[in-house]
């Protein structure tokens, strides 16, 4: 017998909820049956794991049943669908859909059992099964990505403290030697490990600056009036002295934005340009306004990137152009995309052979606003 039995004071109950009951450990194999040769990662689970806390909850559902028990639905006063999300998203290769899935499945294996056994559910019984199961599933997927982000946000916050702080003693070190050596050869190759200091240091705040995002933090809060072609230039300049021509063309632009994360966009935006160019060319950037909006493009010549990769550009970890030997987090155009969003606007690509490959930020030229309503939601 299941320790779950305990929950359930059958002199309280009605006929209908002590005969359900009495179904459970057939619906419970059956579904742990079906759910196997649906999803593969169930398949992948032993018994006791896979089953989590559905016992329990099906002999909550029973409980329900009884019109005058005090339990309107199997999820009433508990966390058990939260606290099947968090498992699932803890011990198994679920995913959002599984979840749903396997609820669903839950629910299919339900009504085919009363049914084959003859058990009379009325339209209020089913409703009932219909409403716990439904709750159960917003339940579990709020949990499961909770306790997903949660886990990300460890990630994030220990691969940025661990690598961060042997960087700034290397970087220390470069500038040390740089200081100090009188051999011109040494001096410049110190400036050159200073520089591959400062690629690693701008990949880890891309990963924190993931991290802003995937925390919803969309409302930049440094929002200040400045001209866009003068960060341009600066991160350009800062180009050049990684050895590549960058050039800054169109007018000045004022408005006001987040200097710190419209720069940290930039030049996520032209380190993909120089990675990805042809050697020799330049790498372009153009500003320009129209119709109220600020528009801050990206040009390089290279290889096109694949219509096929251009929907994963903006996923976090995935990242296009397999066949080169670009390596990097996959992090940097999601921050980017979150950039614009942040300030109500959008980034868009452009990537064809004979054209290049164009990426536009399109903001509005002001966005004090945005700060105000994003707190006020």
């Amino acid at each position: 017998m299941h320790p779950s039995d305990a929950n359930v004071n059958t002199d309280s109950l009605d006929e209908i909820s002590i005969s359900f009951a009495a179904l459970r450990n057939s619906v419970i194999d059956e579904w742990a049956e079906a759910v196997s040769e649906a999803i593969p990662a169930a398949a992948e689970l032993r018994k006791p794991i896979l089953t989590n806390t559905l016992p329990v909850f099906y002999d909550d559902i029973a409980e329900a049943l009884t019109a005058d028990y005090p339990r309107e639905i199997a999820t009433a006063g508990s966390n058990l669908g939260f606290a099947h999300g968090r498992e699932r998203a803890s011990s198994s290769h679920f995913t959002v859909a599984d979840i749903v899935h396997e609820l669903q499945i839950f629910r299919k294996i339900i009504f085919n059992v009363t049914r084959r056994e003859n058990l009379q559910l009325r339209f209020s019984h089913r409703e009932i099964i219909n409403e716990s199961i439904d709750d159960a599933i917003r339940q579990s997927l709020t949990a499961f990505s909770k306790a997903h982000h949660e886990l990300e946000q460890a990630v994030y916050a220990g691969l940025s403290h661990d690598l961060r702080n042997p960087l700034n003693i290397a970087n220390f070190a470069a500038r040390l030697i740089e200081m100090k050596s009188q051999d011109a050869e040494i001096v410049n190759l110190a400036k050159k490990i200073g520089v591959k200091i400062g690629e690693a240091d701008a990949m880890i705040q891309s990963i924190l600056d993931n991290a802003m995002r995937a925390n919803n933090k969309k409302s930049p809060t440094d929002i200040d009036q400045f001209d866009i072609k003068a960060v341009a230039e600066d991160a350009c300049s800062d180009m050049e002295m990684a050895g590549r021509t960058c050039q800054v063309v169109g007018a000045s632009v004022t408005g006001y934005w987040s200097r710190g994360s419209l720069k940290r966009a930039l030049e996520n935006l032209l380190s993909n340009a120089r990675k990805f160019s042809e050697p020799k060319t330049i790498v372009t950037v153009r500003v320009s306004s129209i119709d109220g909006r600020m528009l801050l493009a990206v040009h390089n010549v290279g290889k096109p990137i694949p219509e096929e990769d251009i929907p994963r550009l903006f996923k976090a970890f995935e990242r296009g152009l397999e066949s080169t030997d670009v390596t990097g987090w996959g992090l940097g155009l999601p921050f980017v995309q979150h950039v614009a969003e942040s300030h109500y606007g959008t980034v868009v690509v452009d990537s064809a052979p004979g054209r290049g490959t164009t990426f536009t930020i399109s903001i509005p030229l002001d966005c004090r606003h945005c700060s105000t309503q994003n707190t006020a939601k």
